[in-house]
C-alpha cells in the first residue's frame, strides 16, 4: 500500500484558492495556465505565510488522517 504523505503548503494554497485561481485564468482567456498563475501568487506571499500554509497543510492531513483511522478501527478480540 502507498504511504499518503501530506500535502505541501504550496499545494495546499493552491486547493484553498482554486476559484479563485480558476477566474484568474477565465479572465485572462486561457492565455497563462492554473500552476503558472498559482505560481505567481504563491511568489507574493511571504515566508511567515508560507509557514502559516505549511501548518494548514500539516494540519489538514492530520485531521483526514484522523477520521480515516476512526472509521477503520476494528475491535481486537483476546484470544483464550
Amino acid at each position: 500500500m502507498k504511504k499518503v504523505r501530506p500535502l505541501s503548503g504550496y499545494t495546499y494554497f493552491g486547493q484553498q484558492n482554486k476559484d479563485k485561481i480558476n477566474a484568474m485564468v477565465k479572465e485572462l482567456d486561457g492565455s497563462k495556465g492554473y500552476l503558472a498563475i498559482q505560481s505567481e501568487e504563491w511568489a507574493k506571499v511571504s515566508k511567515d505565510e508560507k509557514k502559516v500554509w505549511s501548518k494548514k497543510a500539516k494540519d489538514a492531513f492530520e485531521a483526514s488522517q484522523s477520521e480515516k483511522d476512526g472509521g477503520e478501527k476494528e475491535e481486537v478480540s483476546k484470544g483464550k
